[in-house]
């Protein structure tokens, strides 16, 4: 069986853009993982000290679209007091 240029170009272009394509899914994939990480762990936070419900609800009262864990982060000091990070 014989291939000319043209085709085997064709076929090398396809695979470049096949494997271009895998590796951006990847990147962004490991880019979500890390998102719903930060999401997850305030939550966790959210949920487990009323110092940081409080924070999140007044936080929401002035940006409703804020989301913890995307636009901002909590924290627990060494006394147990919620505080904000960026």
């Amino acid at each position: 069986m014989y291939i000319d240029n043209l085709t085997l170009a064709a076929i090398a272009t396809v695979f470049v853009i096949l494997l271009a394509t895998i590796w951006v899914a990847h990147r962004a994939n490991i880019g979500h993982r890390e998102n719903i990480r930060k999401i997850a762990g305030n939550y966790v936070l959210i949920l487990s000290n009323e110092e940081a419900i409080k924070l999140c609800k007044a936080i929401h009262s002035l940006h409703p679209d804020a989301c913890p864990g995307l636009d901002y982060s909590l924290r627990v000091s060494s006394n147990g007091d919620a505080k904000i990070s960026e």
